[in-house]
């Protein structure tokens, strides 16, 4: 398999080499200039490919439920878009089931929960960990959750918003089933040329981790509802096989960047016609989503989309939505809910490698910028196999996010000092509560100016970024209220 894969990357690198090359860009608070020891103005790195360059980071609101929630609390980032009644999701009500099979968890069990009058609220599959999570769940109210692993059926009443289940069944498999969802409209032309090696370079990756595990892919391009040929769909093909690897190989090849015209796009149609696709009952599913546009506005595209990831989230198809340049708010709030509803994960590029126009900065906690690749690579196998590795900087140097307690006035942060290097470009994101902090090695305060400092407030984000250069010597900091 790893000889066979090793050829489709090969053969794309070799064929995509068209490209775009964007110019660097400073990251807003991060490190700008491009991937340290690459050129950034050429269109290619030193291998002829694309491939490893761009960055990206990723974030589970699932995992920090109540940190997403308290996003469209007034004066949040998401309060005015939830204020409009916009798309109407609810993502505010939200049930975790655990289903175990006693020695260890039970996944690909179809999971429904129900109102008491035996009206369906939501339908969701277990993920590897054995947890699917169910919206709609309101406390106070009774409510039964039926699950339904091969000939096993269990019912159950609902007594926590977070509840184990134990049940007969045992659900392994080794296919994993990964499709990419790529808008290709004329927007995207400052990134597809990289795009198009990341995913052969994700492809190769997860045959060589997993030699035993068939990779089935499928690819959706799409474009607007307006265009000539606004899908272009390639349904799903065993790539260890060499004659469905040229058939892919071909299929992009074929993609060019162009169309589109306004800002939203197809994407209720497109996530429609994944949907609707034949996905298997016992398998790792999931969507890479890249684009750098929301749907379009209105009732008819709001139910096509709702509808879609509706038969997602039943299916147990994991959307990851990647974030691309152009990216607005309202595009992260949608594909936030998006991954969020799926179990999936929500992913962003950002300006890092200096590729494309500007990207859209969530600013999101302890976030690490991962490669791109690397990132796609790290969640599959995370999704398979049901334990995350811990991402790397794409930099391989240590950033950290500090979160600062001004409740407590000696100790503002957690046990986040750093050791740092000398001449090493640093980030932080510290929360902002109208105190001004500085930046201390040891006792010993360090001026702003010994250090290259800049400093960006938003205090309607409740932020200030910190960049800065470090000196010549190899010192620790921390930051300390000033007084």
């Amino acid at each position: 398999m790893k000889k066979v894969i090793t050829i489709f990357c090969f053969i794309l690198c070799l064929t995509f080499l068209t490209a775009c090359s964007g110019a660097s860009l400073d990251a807003g608070g991060f490190p700008s200039g491009g991937v340290p020891g690459i050129d950034s103005s050429s269109g290619s790195d030193a291998n002829g490919g694309n491939g490893g360059r761009m960055t990206a980071g990723a974030y589970d609101d699932n995992i920090y439920y109540d940190a997403y929630k308290s996003l469209f609390e007034q004066g949040e980032k998401f309060y005015e878009l939830a204020e409009k009644q916009l798309w109407q999701f609810n993502t505010l009500q939200r049930l975790k089931l655990t289903v175990t099979n006693g020695d260890g968890v039970l996944s690909n069990a179809n999971v429904t929960l129900n109102a008491s009058d035996g009206t369906v609220i939501n339908r969701a599959q277990t993920n590897s960990n054995g947890v699917a999570y169910l919206f709609g769940y309101q406390e106070n109210k009774d409510y039964t959750i039926t699950i339904q692993s091969g000939d096993q059926t269990k019912n159950v009443k609902v007594d926590s918003a977070d509840m184990t289940v134990e049940m007969a069944g045992e659900q392994k498999h080794t296919l994993i089933e990964l499709m990419f969802v790529v808008d290709i409209t004329g927007s995207m032309g400052d990134e597809l040329s990289y795009l198009r090696d990341e995913l052969s370079s994700v492809v190769t990756s997860i045959s060589d981790a997993f030699e035993d595990v068939t990779l089935n892919l499928a690819l959706l391009f799409y474009k607007d509802k307006d265009d000539k040929v606004p899908f272009d769909y390639y349904d799903f093909l065993d790539v260890t096989k060499k004659e469905n690897l040229e058939k892919h190989i071909k299929n992009i090849s074929n993609q060019v960047a162009e169309g589109g015209g306004d800002y939203e796009e197809a994407v209720d149609e497109a996530l429609k016609i994944a949907s609707e696709q034949q996905w298997s009952t016992n398998s790792t599913k999931i969507i890479f989503h890249l684009h750098d546009a929301p749907p379009h506005n209105g009732q008819s595209y709001e139910t096509v989309y709702r509808s879609a990831l509706n038969k997602l989230q039943e299916k147990g198809v994991r959307v990851c939505p990647v974030l691309a340049s152009g990216a607005d708010l309202f595009t992260e709030y949608v594909t936030r809910q998006t991954a969020l509803i799926t179990g999936g994960t929500f992913c962003f590029i950002t300006d890092h490698s200096g590729i494309g126009n500007s990207h859209l900065d969530p600013e999101l906690p302890n976030v690490v910028i991962e490669k791109l690749n690397d990132m796609m690579v790290r969640l599959v196998k995370g999704y398979y196999t049901g334990t995350f590795e811990a991402p790397v900087w794409y930099d391989n140097n240590t950033y950290y996010s500090i979160t600062v307690d001004t409740s407590n006035k000696d100790i503002l942060f957690y046990g986040l000092s750093g050791h740092y290097m000398a001449g090493q470009e640093v980030s932080f994101n510290v929360e902002y509560n109208d105190i001004m902090m500085d930046l201390y090695c040891g006792d010993t305060l360090l001026s702003y100016g010994e250090l290259m400092f800049t400093i960006e407030e938003n205090k309607d984000r409740n932020f200030i970024k910190f960049k800065f250069t470090m000196p010549e010597e190899n010192i620790t900091i921390y930051l300390k209220e000033r007084v």
